[in-house]
């Protein structure tokens, strides 16, 4: 029935399982839902808020459900775009992905209002954020057959706000994202010509770090040694200055690029700093995400290298992180983990 009716997405058993709060609506879902019920845009709105908020209570985040009255608003956007990295941490992708989308709505509403300078350009800088952590949550949950769809809307967006902002950092981060979405697809060649302009021409530190790592990890994986060379070292005299989430994805990518080089004492060294990284690092990320990055690492260098890990101790890792990614929707990684096992063990 829920097929003639065009529902493929949401049958009985779904239904039942989200109204029992047992798992949530995907995005795609809840919009059939509303369908469905034949919701009017004013009543989709509420039927949003009021599942966020219900999220919210469950991860005790309630306390700062948006106010989307105009001055609070803008003082607390900043500190909603930190939580929605927060539930990410927390291993809540899609949580965040549909908090996100919510935030996009109410920024694209008050953006669209009769608001002036300078709190027009705030809103776009923040506007562009949320943008930003749309992509990288579509990157955790997307496989990569899809994600080049998925994320090319948001990321013309970023472009286009860094136009109307005249700021070319924003403009650099979103040709990184798209480079990180062609890295993933297996294209290391325009992921590589996407990033460079970020580490050449951008005094931003975010940006250079974010486009130093996605160059490097392609010219490795080309094999690409002069250039790759190059670019570390480069790339090391700014390391002290990167953020420790950086450093820790810096050491993770030279720890992929070094093995697709053939140099395995090298790639285990960069392993172990991002390893040692992680465990300095007082944010929560290191305990779902940047854990099952990691366990990835290992599979691809046990892949090349096959005598590096204990098989034992490999194999338990790499099951407790597949149990991760699938308990948190992480298809890419829960796919990426999958296959290797196979290869592997």
């Amino acid at each position: 029935m829920w097929e003639h009716l065009d529902f493929s997405e949401i049958d009985a058993s779904v239904l039942s399982r989200v109204l029992k709060g047992e798992r949530l609506f995907t995005q795609k879902q809840l919009i059939i839902f509303c369908k469905l019920l034949s919701l009017d845009t004013k009543e989709i709105t509420k039927l949003r808020e009021a599942l966020l908020l219900d999220l919210l209570k469950r991860f005790d985040l309630d306390e700062i459900f948006l106010n989307i009255h105009h001055e609070y608003f803008l003082q607390n956007l900043e500190k909603d775009l930190e939580r929605i990295w927060e539930v990410r941490t927390l291993g809540q992708s899609v949580v965040g992905l549909n908090w996100s989308d919510f935030l996009l709505e109410q920024i694209k509403n008050k953006t669209s209002s009769s608001i002036e300078e300078p709190e027009y350009s705030i809103f776009l800088n923040l506007y562009v954020k949320a943008l930003f952590q749309k992509c990288v949550l579509l990157c955790d949950i997307t496989s990569p057959q899809k994600l080049l769809q998925a994320s090319t809307p948001f990321i013309n967006e970023i472009k286009s706000t860094g136009n109307i902002l005249k700021n070319n950092s924003i403009i650099n981060i979103a040709n990184c994202r798209l480079a990180s979405v062609f890295h993933i697809m297996g294209k290391s060649k325009p992921a590589i010509s996407l990033a460079s302009s970020g580490f050449l021409m951008d005094k931003n530190i975010s940006v250079q770090a974010l486009s130093q790592r996605e160059s490097l990890i392609n010219l490795g994986r080309l094999g690409n040694l002069k250039d790759y060379e190059s670019l570390k070292k480069m790339a090391s005299q700014n390391l002290k200055r990167y953020p420790k989430e950086y450093r820790f994805q810096f050491y993770e990518g030279l720890a992929r690029a070094e093995n697709d080089l053939g140099r395995l004492s090298k790639a285990i060294k960069y392993l172990e700093l991002a390893e040692k990284t992680k465990d300095d690092t007082n944010i929560l990320t290191s305990k779902y995400i940047y854990h099952v990055q990691l366990t990835s690492v290992k599979l691809h260098i046990q892949k090349k290298y096959p005598k590096t890990f204990s098989t034992d101790y490999l194999e338990k890792d790499a099951t407790n992180s597949l149990l991760i990614s699938k308990e948190h929707g992480y298809k890419r990684y829960e796919n990426n983990l999958i296959s290797l096992m196979q290869q592997i063990f």
